[in-house]
Protein backbone atom coordinates (compact mmCIF):
# COMPACT_ATOMS: atom_id res chain seq x y z
CA UNK A 1 0.00 0.00 0.00
CA UNK A 2 1.42 3.49 -1.19
CA UNK A 3 0.73 6.77 0.20
CA UNK A 4 -1.82 7.72 -2.18
CA UNK A 5 -3.84 4.69 -1.26
CA UNK A 6 -5.02 6.58 1.86
CA UNK A 7 -6.34 9.78 -0.33
CA UNK A 8 -9.61 9.52 -1.15
CA UNK A 9 -11.39 10.16 -4.48
CA UNK A 10 -13.74 13.00 -4.46
CA UNK A 11 -16.79 13.01 -7.33
CA UNK A 12 -15.97 15.42 -9.89
CA UNK A 13 -18.81 15.25 -12.41
CA UNK A 14 -21.28 12.66 -14.13
CA UNK A 15 -21.29 12.60 -17.88
CA UNK A 16 -24.90 11.47 -19.52
CA UNK A 17 -22.89 10.15 -22.40
CA UNK A 18 -20.26 7.27 -22.25
CA UNK A 19 -18.28 7.96 -24.91
CA UNK A 20 -17.86 11.51 -23.65
CA UNK A 21 -17.20 10.10 -20.10
CA UNK A 22 -14.66 7.93 -21.75
CA UNK A 23 -13.00 10.78 -23.60
CA UNK A 24 -12.67 12.86 -20.11
CA UNK A 25 -10.98 9.52 -18.22
CA UNK A 26 -8.73 9.31 -20.99
CA UNK A 27 -8.36 13.23 -20.87
CA UNK A 28 -7.04 12.89 -17.65
CA UNK A 29 -4.99 9.95 -17.43
CA UNK A 30 -2.88 11.69 -20.11
CA UNK A 31 -2.51 14.47 -17.70
CA UNK A 32 -1.00 12.22 -14.76
CA UNK A 33 -4.39 12.08 -13.12
CA UNK A 34 -6.15 8.95 -11.99
CA UNK A 35 -9.22 9.53 -13.06
CA UNK A 36 -12.09 6.05 -11.85
CA UNK A 37 -15.32 6.05 -14.63
CA UNK A 38 -17.74 4.35 -12.78
CA UNK A 39 -21.68 3.35 -14.40
CA UNK A 40 -24.58 4.34 -12.40
CA UNK A 41 -28.07 4.02 -12.93
CA UNK A 42 -29.67 7.65 -14.10
CA UNK A 43 -33.01 7.07 -11.68
CA UNK A 44 -30.35 6.91 -8.44
CA UNK A 45 -27.68 9.09 -9.18
CA UNK A 46 -30.36 11.54 -11.01
CA UNK A 47 -33.79 11.22 -9.35
CA UNK A 48 -36.97 13.58 -11.16
CA UNK A 49 -34.87 14.40 -13.85
CA UNK A 50 -37.07 13.61 -17.18
CA UNK A 51 -40.18 14.92 -16.56
CA UNK A 52 -40.94 14.27 -20.13
CA UNK A 53 -40.93 10.29 -19.12
CA UNK A 54 -44.85 10.58 -18.65
CA UNK A 55 -45.57 11.81 -22.65
CA UNK A 56 -43.51 8.73 -24.00
CA UNK A 57 -39.68 10.36 -24.01
CA UNK A 58 -38.27 7.77 -22.42
CA UNK A 59 -35.19 8.34 -19.70
CA UNK A 60 -31.86 7.96 -19.43
CA UNK A 61 -30.52 4.47 -18.23
CA UNK A 62 -27.17 5.48 -17.10
CA UNK A 63 -24.98 8.10 -16.22
CA UNK A 64 -21.28 8.18 -15.53
CA UNK A 65 -19.56 9.45 -12.74
CA UNK A 66 -15.82 10.51 -13.14
CA UNK A 67 -13.96 10.85 -9.50
CA UNK A 68 -10.76 11.65 -8.80
CA UNK A 69 -8.36 12.03 -5.65
CA UNK A 70 -9.23 14.72 -3.73
CA UNK A 71 -5.60 16.39 -4.29
CA UNK A 72 -5.73 16.50 -7.86
CA UNK A 73 -9.50 17.58 -7.97
CA UNK A 74 -9.00 21.16 -9.18
CA UNK A 75 -6.20 20.37 -11.70
CA UNK A 76 -8.33 17.81 -12.96
CA UNK A 77 -11.49 20.28 -13.44
CA UNK A 78 -9.18 22.73 -15.54
CA UNK A 79 -8.13 19.80 -17.49
CA UNK A 80 -11.73 18.77 -18.15
CA UNK A 81 -12.73 22.36 -18.96
CA UNK A 82 -10.31 22.29 -21.41
CA UNK A 83 -11.81 19.40 -23.30
CA UNK A 84 -15.12 20.60 -23.10
CA UNK A 85 -16.62 20.52 -19.78
CA UNK A 86 -19.21 23.04 -18.42
CA UNK A 87 -18.14 22.66 -15.18
CA UNK A 88 -21.45 20.84 -14.36
CA UNK A 89 -21.22 18.73 -11.04
CA UNK A 90 -24.49 17.21 -12.00
CA UNK A 91 -25.98 14.73 -9.45
CA UNK A 92 -22.51 14.78 -7.19
CA UNK A 93 -24.30 16.57 -4.34
CA UNK A 94 -27.70 14.38 -4.53
CA UNK A 95 -27.75 12.20 -1.35
CA UNK A 96 -30.20 9.32 -0.91
CA UNK A 97 -33.48 10.57 -2.49
CA UNK A 98 -36.24 10.36 -0.54
CA UNK A 99 -38.15 6.69 -0.68
CA UNK A 100 -41.80 6.79 -1.44
CA UNK A 101 -42.73 5.69 2.00
CA UNK A 102 -41.14 8.62 3.22
CA UNK A 103 -42.81 10.70 0.99
CA UNK A 104 -45.58 9.13 1.32
CA UNK A 105 -46.09 9.98 6.03
CA UNK A 106 -44.58 13.13 5.12
CA UNK A 107 -47.93 13.87 3.38
CA UNK A 108 -50.32 11.51 5.37
CA UNK A 109 -49.11 13.91 8.27
CA UNK A 110 -49.58 17.35 6.79
CA UNK A 111 -52.74 16.21 6.01
CA UNK A 112 -53.58 15.07 9.06
CA UNK A 113 -52.06 18.36 10.67
CA UNK A 114 -54.55 20.49 8.15
CA UNK A 115 -57.48 18.11 9.87
CA UNK A 116 -56.74 18.87 13.16
CA UNK A 117 -56.53 22.72 12.99
CA UNK A 118 -59.82 22.72 10.45
CA UNK A 119 -61.35 20.32 13.40
CA UNK A 120 -60.48 22.94 16.04
CA UNK A 121 -60.87 26.25 14.28
CA UNK A 122 -64.97 24.79 13.36
CA UNK A 123 -65.52 23.49 16.84
CA UNK A 124 -64.60 26.57 18.84
CA UNK A 125 -67.49 28.59 16.70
Amino acid sequence: MTGTDLVPFVRLTVAREAAIAERWRDALEAAGIEAILEIDDAAYALPGRSPLVGIGVSPMTFVYPISVRRPDRDRAAAVLIDHGWDGAVEGALRGTPASTGSTLKAALLALAVAALIFAWRFSAS
